[in-house]
């Protein structure tokens, strides 16, 4: 590809004509400096000046340095590596759940409940309580992956894309976590994310419902366990992870105080 661009000439100010060739070179000629070559990293415009000698780029021209991401292998080193519906590998130095993506744009079931109950009937916190379920989906953004939550309640059932779109533009989704892209695969078809936070969330609420009969909201803290991984399983068409969450408040309430340590 050639371009070339000319400006009015002022003192010092020298126009060239530039040539793009593979591998980021560009060959440049000047009338009072002949011709040579110049290496660059990446060039995005079409020409450059010259005052004094020295070049001056515009902005968008310079590639900026970006950090270099490891692969999933060199990332996951020395981790213990559970394969399933989403494989996800345990740090055990770090207490750190890596999640692995490679469904995008894929619906599936996410379902979260309260595995052990508070004990208290007046709270409302039972074991084996069902919780939210939602139809969602991973999607990535650039360095970030967003799970999405799909608006089933508004949907064209129809074969018709221009209703569907319209239909998805009207309602919106909501997105219940972003995640950083911390590794992936060459192809970038499997990217690795530290799903600790997530999984470590106050999902089923319990903080707000213990809060909800107090005479001041509860503070909130969580803390991971060690035996994380233990609690989790993972199958071919299923991931089951199960945290374990430590709430602290300074005003627990009667109801907590008569069933817990």
């Amino acid at each position: 590809m050639r371009a070339a661009a000319a400006k009015p000439e002022t003192p010092n100010t020298f126009t060239i004509a530039t040539c793009f060739l593979p591998g980021g070179t560009i060959d440049e000629a000047r009338p009072d400096r002949g011709s040579g070559s110049l290496d660059v990293r990446r060039c995005r415009c079409r020409c450059a000046e010259f005052h004094d000698g020295n070049a001056v780029e515009n902005a968008d021209r310079l590639e900026q340095k970006t950090p270099s991401v490891k692969t999933i292998a060199e990332k996951t080193t020395g981790m213990q590596k559970l394969p399933g519906f989403f494989t996800y590998y345990w740090d055990a130095r770090e207490g750190k759940v890596w999640l692995q993506i490679d469904k995008w744009d894929v619906p599936f079931l996410y379902y979260e409940s309260l595995p052990n109950g508070v004990g208290s009937n007046d709270v409302g916190l039972d074991r084996g309580q069902p919780g939210r379920t939602s139809v969602v989906h991973f999607e990535r953004i650039g360095p970030r992956v967003l799970l999405v939550a799909e608006n089933e309640r508004y949907r064209a059932v129809t074969d018709d894309l221009e209703q569907r779109t319209a239909v998805e533009q009207s309602f919106a989704q909501s997105v219940l976590w972003g995640f950083e892209v911390a590794a992936e695969d060459k192809d970038g078809e499997a990217v690795l994310v530290d799903a600790t936070p997530f999984f470590l969330s106050d999902a089923h609420e319990v903080a707000a419902r213990l809060a909800a009969g107090q005479a001041r909201r509860l503070p909130r803290r969580f803390v991971a366990v060690g035996d994380l991984p233990s609690r989790t399983k993972n199958f071919p068409e299923n991931t089951d992870v199960e945290s374990t969450l430590t709430l602290v408040g300074d005003n627990p309430g009667p109801w907590v105080e008569q069933v817990t340590p």
